[in-house]
């Protein structure tokens, strides 16, 4: 797959055929990330996927999981600031024994912003795109900060379960592995058959894993809370 420009068309071409073409870069990087999410679905549709972050620390792998607005891409981006090694904000594929992270950078909203000042001039300057209520939205991908962006398969150590408390405080509650698979089922995504598959991989990894309850509010307390929840894998 190669991409190539002329008579300003940008084009994706795969072996001889025009996969996509566009005036514009961003539309082409839009198709680049959907065409690539395919394939990754396709290369084991039996997957669940799970939304959340995937980050790592010290060798050991976290994920993040949240409904959508909890606040999961600007922590995770904090983390980032932390020293935590961001593998995606998004999607997260569960297999037997481990998971690994869709390939994307990150998406952040422009009313986010102002949470990530050291940032937020460098992310403003980021390829980004309109969402239906004209809010823009920016790609950022770790590396314009200097910190590292790798993508493994590997086990998870930690999952930890978002909870919105904007304004407010952060605390942390360790929860039970049976609780961690109930809360983390509305966040996944299932395949169109081999439900009980599915299902037995989310529990393996729940039974494999320490699960903890957040309560998002100020980042600095939440950053020491995750901190305390690593610190109790030693």
């Amino acid at each position: 797959m190669r991409l190539e420009v002329s008579d300003g068309i940008h084009r994706i071409v795969e072996r001889g055929n025009v996969l996509q073409q566009q005036l514009h870069s961003r539309e082409l990087i839009e198709f680049l990330y959907a065409n690539l999410f395919d394939r990754s679905i396709r290369d084991d549709p039996t997957l669940p996927i799970i939304h959340g972050a995937c980050l790592r620390r010290n060798g050991r792998r976290l994920l993040l999981v949240g409904d959508k607005g909890t606040g999961k891409t600007t922590l995770t981006l904090r983390l980032m600031l932390a020293g935590y090694e961001v593998e995606g904000d998004e999607n997260v594929f569960v297999y037997d024994g481990g998971a690994v992270a869709r390939p994307r950078a990150l998406y952040l909203k422009e009313g986010s912003l102002r949470l990530l000042p050291e940032i937020a001039d460098t992310i403003s300057r980021r390829p980004s795109l309109q969402d239906y209520h004209g809010q823009r939205i920016y790609n950022v991908n770790p590396r314009c900060f200097g910190a590292p962006w790798r993508i493994s398969h590997g086990p998870v150590d930690l999952v930890i379960l978002l909870r919105s408390n904007h304004g407010g405080y952060s605390s942390i509650r360790p929860v039970s592995s049976l609780a961690l698979v109930r809360e983390i089922v509305p966040e996944v995504g299932f395949p169109a058959d081999r439900h009980g598959a599915a299902i037995g991989a989310l529990v393996a990894m729940s039974a494999r894993t320490r699960g903890f309850d957040l309560s998002l509010g100020d980042h600095p307390q939440a950053i020491r809370c995750i901190e305390a929840a690593c610190s109790s894998l030693d």
